[in-house]
């Protein structure tokens, strides 16, 4: 965190096709999820799955995986996690759907904060170090896109994440 705020965390953006990087995140959550029965789903069209975007693949492999385990996280058991890419105009959006308890107005406000301690308690006897989503924002921040939660309380939350396209 302190790297990406002091601007000493280099990127090496390249055009990418974020597909390979989402299947390697699920795979690394999915002992996880299965521990707690939830489904893991993974959406994408194949005129979607060609849109490459700029991006660090180690850093958006960071950025899936920690939305991806939040999201198992926070969700009870015997739910679904859907994961999707889909070209939205001149973007590709990635987007990570739970069916936890959804996020109240008052912790969307300090949902990307560092150290922010929101009222949704993991599931699982999970840690949270409060870091996760303000490092998230930074790095895709660094990667020229940009990052929010859309939820209802009581009907899970999806995270987008949403990256220039660029032709190669």
């Amino acid at each position: 965190m302190n790297a990406l705020e002091q601007g000493k965390f280099a990127l090496n953006l390249i055009p990418c096709l974020p597909g390979a990087i989402v299947s390697s995140a699920i795979d690394f959550v999915r002992h996880r999820a299965e521990a707690k029965n939830i489904t893991l789903f993974y959406e994408v069209s194949s005129e979607d799955a060609e849109a490459h975007a700029l991006i660090d693949e180690q850093c958006f492999g960071q950025v899936v995986e920690n939305l991806l385990s939040n999201a198992v996280k926070y969700s009870p058991p015997n739910t679904n996690v859907v994961t999707e890419i889909r070209r939205h105009q001149e973007h590709i959006r990635l987007s990570v759907r739970d069916e936890g308890p959804g996020i109240s107005q008052q912790d969307m406000n300090k949902l990307f904060g560092k150290f922010a301690r929101l009222t949704a308690q993991p599931t699982g006897g999970e840690d949270s170090t409060g870091l996760g989503l303000a490092i998230v924002k930074k790095m895709v921040a660094a990667m020229h896109g940009k990052v929010w939660c859309e939820s209802e309380l009581g009907k899970g939350a999806t995270f987008i994440v949403e990256l220039p396209v660029v032709s190669v």
